[in-house]
């Protein structure tokens, strides 16, 4: 799996055909992604779909313009947590319900084809520690306070162009290895 490639698929349909393609030739069973024909109730539950075996888990979330629109109208400010652009899939390709909002790589488990490895996107490598993601990301965009209880301790968040970052790695490590990378684009 080309990460590089798979990233550029975020903020599409689940059932475009350009990703379905994509999917498909990568040797992934593009019949577990959500089906659309699916009452919402059911579809909410599908929304999330791991591959274990290719190393990476996509996440659709739904478009709500009409929320947002509520949203914006109510705190013309922005003063809220919640905005606007919570609401929204930024830059939307094609018609649907559904659409990738993030995908997370992680090391795939056994019974990975090898003449398709998983490749991370942007040139990383799994255990790439925390110096070499700055170099390439800048400084990392801090959670908080690590005295406060909601600090995150095992991950850290990069913008990189158009897209947000979260590396997730073992708590404590002074490294921060890389074990677990979530894409998703920046709102």
């Amino acid at each position: 799996m080309n990460g590089n490639k798979l990233v550029k698929y975020l903020g599409y349909v689940s059932n475009h055909p350009e990703l379905l393609i994509f999917l498909e030739e990568q040797g992934v069973d593009i019949t577990r992604l959500p089906d659309l024909s699916l009452p919402d109730k059911k579809l909410d539950k599908k929304k999330q779909v791991t591959f274990k075996n290719h190393g990476f888990t996509l996440q659709f979330e739904r478009d709500y313009p009409e929320q947002a629109e509520k949203q914006r109208q109510s705190d013309p400010e922005g003063r809220f947590v919640v905005t606007a652009a919570d609401y929204r899939i930024k830059n939307p390709v094609g018609d649907g319900s559904l659409y990738l909002d993030h995908i997370v790589f992680y090391k795939p488990e056994v019974g990975i084809d090898p003449q398709k490895p998983l490749q991370l996107p942007f040139g990383l490598q799994f255990m790439d520690n925390r110096h070499k993601l700055q170099l390439q990301f800048g400084h990392k965009n801090t959670h908080g306070d690590p005295r406060k209880p909601y600090y995150e301790e095992d991950e850290s968040d990069y913008y990189h162009h158009n897209y947000k970052l979260v590396t997730y790695f073992e708590r404590f490590d002074l490294e921060e290895k890389l074990l677990q990378l979530l894409v998703s684009l920046k709102k």
